[in-house]
């Protein structure tokens, strides 16, 4: 996104308006990056925060975390689910609460959104174990929920383009990208870049969002992450879960002729043909497992 981009000047211009993290979510965060600090330093913090700990308990018991006994304090749920975890469903409650619907008339399903994003999170965690970066595993989950963070703000802070973007998706089944690029010169991956700076979260993390759609332009620090992301991104779509509601959901066949396979096998980072089939079957198959994270999506 060049820096003379007039919807770029129009986002840094609203870029006091954009949210900053919660004080206490900016503390689980540091605290849990950190090498010497112990279970008692973020418990202390989260038990401090009444309405994170009582969204931390009810994702923490969900049973997409696997916990055969209800967990009942941010104590068990540290010692039970480690730090990496705790941080991810911290966050995830946190962004949740910050961005409701916006007021006024939308043509955007937010719910739906939501449980675009909370799929790909677990999805690009899953996938942690074919794209391996153990110095960032914690980044995983996190990238997944945040990485569509850019069409919330168009939501909220652009709203007759917005409507014209998700109009055109439904009308003329545009594709997001081309119809985000015909009515705001811009991608949601770009502007929820810029709010991830706000956020001042991990660069790695920012570029990673900045390029989930074209991983083969991500520094070679971002690769694994970024092909984890991009995969749980498609598979997302691919089960039938978009972030436009509005959008047609694509097909394996489909993606396998696309431009993006083409550019992904050119720059080395294909994903087995038959795997991906196989996934979206398995996905598709089990209502049980997509209930599970759907219900973990769901905010209170």
């Amino acid at each position: 996104m060049s820096a003379s981009s007039p919807i770029l000047s129009r986002i840094l211009k609203k870029i006091d308006d954009l949210p900053t993290l919660p004080t206490v979510l900016q503390q689980v965060l540091e605290i849990t990056s950190q090498e010497d600090t112990g279970a008692a330093d973020i418990i202390g913090v989260i038990d401090a925060d009444q309405s994170l700990t009582a969204n931390l308990l009810r994702v923490a018991n969900s049973p997409v975390f696997g916990v055969p006994n209800r967990i009942q304090s941010a104590k068990q749920a540290v010692v039970l689910l480690g730090f990496n975890e705790v941080r991810s469903i911290a966050l995830s409650a946190t962004v949740f609460s910050m961005f409701e619907a916006a007021e006024g008339e939308t043509v955007f399903n937010r719910e739906a959104f939501w449980r675009h994003s909370y799929l790909v999170a677990h999805l690009t965690r899953e996938l942690f174990t074919k794209f391996p970066d153990a110095d960032n595993k914690a980044l995983y989950f996190t990238a997944g929920l945040l990485h569509d963070i850019g069409i919330v703000v168009m939501d909220q802070f652009f709203r007759p383009e917005f409507k014209d973007i998700v109009e055109t998706i439904q009308q003329e089944n545009e594709m997001p990208l081309r119809a985000e690029g015909r009515f705001m010169g811009v991608n949601h991956a770009a502007i929820g870049a810029v709010l991830l700076r706000r956020w001042q979260l991990p660069k790695l993390l920012v570029k990673v969002v900045e390029t989930h759609h074209n991983p083969w332009d991500a520094p070679a620090a971002a690769a694994p992450l970024v092909r984890a992301l991009y995969y749980g991104n498609l598979l997302a779509q691919l089960i039938g879960y978009p972030a436009y509601a509005q959008s047609e959901a694509p097909t394996v066949e489909g993606f396998l002729d696309s431009a993006d396979a083409q550019q992904l096998a050119e720059a080395g980072m294909p994903l087995d043909k038959q795997w991906l089939a196989d996934t979206v079957t398995r996905y598709k198959e089990d209502e049980i497992l997509l209930d599970l994270i759907m219900g973990a999506a769901t905010p209170m």
